[in-house]
This record gives structure tokens, C-alpha cells and sequence, in this order.
């Protein structure tokens, strides 16, 4: 669901965009902390994060910042 630009019913799984610098990352939702903000795991520019050799990056984003990735909400 969508609130104006807001992303709302967010889930764990779910692809957003998530604001990086100057440029725009993909990210899946790991969860929700106590204070409302959402931890998304970034993904690579191709759409993957598996790269052996390092570490994922997370971000730690309110909801008013994060987009729906194209081709999601799906449900």
C-alpha cells in the first residue's frame, strides 16, 4: 500500500528504493526496529547481494523515505 509517497505495510521480504548519496539503491526489509525505522539490506546495482568477499550493507530507514521497488507491492 501507498500513502501519498509513503510506503506503508511493509513486511519482512519486501523490495524497496532506498535513497543512497546521490543515487537511489534497491533493498529487501529485514525488519523494524522499536522507534519505527526499517533495516534494509542494500542490494548490488544488478540486484544481487552475493558477493563472497564482503559484507552486506544495511540501512537503517524511516518509512517516509523509502519507495516501492518497481514491480512490488506484490500481494
Amino acid at each position: 500500500m501507498t500513502s501519498g509517497n509513503t510506503v506503508t505495510g511493509l513486511k519482512r521480504g519486501d523490495r524497496v528504493m532506498v535513497p543512497f548519496g546521490a543515487s537511489t539503491l534497491t533493498g529487501i526489509v529485514e525488519g523494524q526496529n522499536l522507534s519505527g525505522r526499517f533495516q534494509v539490506r542494500l542490494l548490488w546495482e544488478d540486484g544481487t547481494d552475493d558477493d563472497p568477499d564482503s559484507e552486506p550493507m544495511y540501512a537503517s530507514c524511516r518509512p517516509e523515505e523509502l519507495t516501492w521497488a518497481p514491480g512490488y507491492p506484490k500481494r
